[in-house]
């Protein structure tokens, strides 16, 4: 609501921003971040069209090297009667920058074909669901050896960095669109991706669970699958099944926690019993699990505690117990989602009763003395939490109209989209699925149903940031709780990161952007 702060660098709640310190600070943290990152990210595809490609660029400097060798050996004889001694010492060192350019440069690997082959969705769709996949008599073995290398393929075509972002993002849009699984149809059940995670095979229900993580890395995949109940099922009961850091696990619980923004989801997980899991199984030993566990586990929990279904379940099990413990630990986005859920259930008087009966209060404010010079966000947050548990009590979150707006894209983070084929055999995506390939007026068609499908999400999106700017003017703020590291969890909304980039989500009963936000795309028909 800065339009309405007569002088924001003297205001309380942002003068902070305004400080030499956290400009200093924010410079070193955005330097750090993006040089991190910087380093293991492809050259974009645009340079290849107005300069040569990297390996192009290293061959002609590996050719001018031995020339400018002989040119600096003719020039250092020539110094031995012409030139002064401080030349023959530059000359020297130029040498020597050669050799170390000639150790920079070494023979890299030629690079993929980014074009790829055009994948016809409706070929593909029909050899999934084709008489020789069901027929009975295939059996669990041959079953895997057909279904397996074209699933594999799939997850390569959208998982591998070496493949263009934009052409990964249109075929995994085509696959959704197109309705490749048929989860669209009126029986759900019998959809092939469901026979794929019951599979003996376990290789076969990875890549699966894989695909669909992938899927929830796009806002049209989140949709894909909350609407499709049977699959949303089987992710939970995977979860639950799936012994804890196994890729099962990461797979399972990375889709549900993407998905977990959407409100169909949560009431599903929710109604499935996924919060006394997190609880009495996920944090039941914290110091076994991994950043991602953690990370993504208190992100879910915190998408599910913030309505009044979520928060009864919470009740029920030892929530605030466990949540004590988690706003201590040294993982900083793990305790933001731990004070973002605290948050949620301290609006409950249930919740304040037995936060009181294990000292909440006290803790909170021993924390706040040891943190209060060394980590402002921290203290923000337990600020928040604190003014929450003095609030009047109620029970009973507003709900909101059905209206999704978690418009946020994860394909194009490449080392989170590597963790889905860790350990994956390694095929060649194109030679699998060149069985499938479209025919120029079919790829023709499919590329203009995905691109008219992503010119109105891209004018929704653009309709949703003009709202989330309209009602920041009305003094409405909720930023969103980002972490800076590498798997960053999809979560809702809560005053937790205040001072991040503010991102609006119908998840929060005070947001805004409670309108519905239509999202049917036709299905298309192919011959």
């Amino acid at each position: 609501a800065l339009p309405f702060v007569s002088d924001p660098s003297r205001h309380p709640m942002t003068s902070a921003l305004f400080a030499d310190e956290f400009l200093a600070s924010l410079v070193s943290d955005v330097t750090s971040v993006v040089g991190e990152h910087a380093k293991d990210l492809p050259t974009p595809f645009i340079y290849t069209l107005v300069a040569p490609p990297p390996d192009a660029l290293h061959g002609t400097v590996r050719n001018f090297l031995p020339v400018a060798e002989a040119l600096v050996e003719a020039a250092s004889g020539q110094a031995d009667s012409n030139l002064v001694e401080g030349a023959k010492a530059q000359l020297k060192e130029m040498r020597q920058d050669l050799q170390m350019e000639r150790a920079r440069s070494p023979q890299r690997p030629p690079p993929i074909n980014v074009q790829g082959h055009n994948v016809d969705i409706s070929k593909l769709s029909a050899f999934l669901f084709s008489e020789q996949i069901n027929d009975t008599r295939l059996g669990d073995e041959g079953f895997s050896q057909l279904v397996l290398p074209v699933l594999l393929a799939i997850l390569h075509k959208v998982c591998d960095p070496r493949y263009h972002i934009a052409r990964r993002q249109n075929f995994l849009f085509a696959l959704v669109l197109m309705d490749v699984f048929r989860l669209r149809s009126s029986d759900q059940q019998q959809s092939i991706i469901l026979r794929m995670l019951r599979h003996h095979n376990r290789l076969v229900v990875e890549g699966s669970a894989a695909l669909a993580a992938l899927f929830a890395c796009e806002s049209p995949g989140r949709t894909y699958i909350t609407d499709a109940i049977p699959l949303l099922d089987e992710l939970i009961a995977l979860l639950k099944r799936a012994p804890l850091g196994s890729m099962l696990h990461t797979q399972a619980l990375a889709c549900l926690q993407r998905v977990s923004t959407r409100r169909a989801a949560q009431k599903r997980m929710i109604s499935l019993d996924v919060i006394h899991w997190i609880v009495e199984v996920l944090f039941s030993d914290v110091a076994a699990l991994s950043d991602f566990s953690l990370e993504f586990g208190a992100a879910l929990w915190m998408n599910l505690a913030m309505f009044d279904d979520g928060q009864r379940k919470c009740e029920q099990v030892q929530s605030i117990k466990v949540l004590a413990a988690l706003i201590c630990h040294d993982n900083p986005t793990v305790r933001t989602h731990a004070m973002g859920t605290l948050w949620s259930l301290m609006i409950r008087p249930k919740a304040r009763t037995q936060a009181a009966s294990i000292s909440l209060n006290d803790a909170l404010t021993k924390l706040l003395d040891e943190y209060g010079t060394k980590d402002r966000l921290l203290v923000k947050q337990i600020d928040c939490v604190i003014e929450q548990m003095a609030a009047p009590a109620q029970e009973g979150q507003e709900e909101f109209d059905e209206g999704e707006d978690d418009d946020e894209g994860f394909l194009e983070e490449e080392q989170l989209a590597q963790v889905f084929i860790k350990g994956a055999p390694d095929v060649d995506p194109d030679k699998v699925l060149r069985q499938f390939g479209a025919t120029p007026a079919i790829a023709a068609k499919q590329n203009d149903v995905v691109t008219n499908v992503l010119q109105a999400l891209h004018r929704q999106l653009q309709y949703a940031g003009l709202r989330r700017r309209t009602a920041s003017t009305r003094g409405i703020s909720a930023p969103y709780s980002r972490g800076m590291n590498t798997y960053r969890p999809l979560t809702g909304v809560s005053p937790m990161h205040r001072g991040s980039p503010v991102r609006w989500s119908p998840m929060h009963p005070g947001s805004p952007n409670r309108g519905p936000m239509p999202w049917s795309p036709s299905v298309p028909e192919f011959p």
